[in-house]
């Protein structure tokens, strides 16, 4: 498994785009879920098993949590396919 970024895209008004690395997951990052009463931050999660937090207004996310499985293999990640946000609740399916 390979690292995936988690990156944004800045679009200026004459249409150049810089992007810029947010984080990476170990393998694929499956969703993205907006903070509704904080447009500048968001969360996502992938089959590393981690949720990870993001404020574009600073310069480092922060992984929140890290799921795996309570099996003898070590370190065996629980893949995440969807993240919800709702308030200050974070729920995963």
């Amino acid at each position: 498994m390979h690292a995936v970024q988690v990156r944004a895209a800045f679009i200026s008004e004459d249409g150049h785009a810089e992007t810029k690395k947010l984080a990476k997951h170990s393998g694929r990052a499956h969703k993205l879920a907006l903070e509704p009463d904080q447009p500048n931050c968001f969360l996502s999660s992938g089959e590393d098993g981690a949720v990870i937090s993001f404020d574009m207004r600073s310069k480092k996310s922060v992984k929140l949590l890290v799921c795996k499985t309570l099996s003898r293999q070590a370190d065996a990640a629980v893949s995440l396919p969807q993240l919800l946000h709702h308030s200050q609740n974070i729920v995963n399916c």
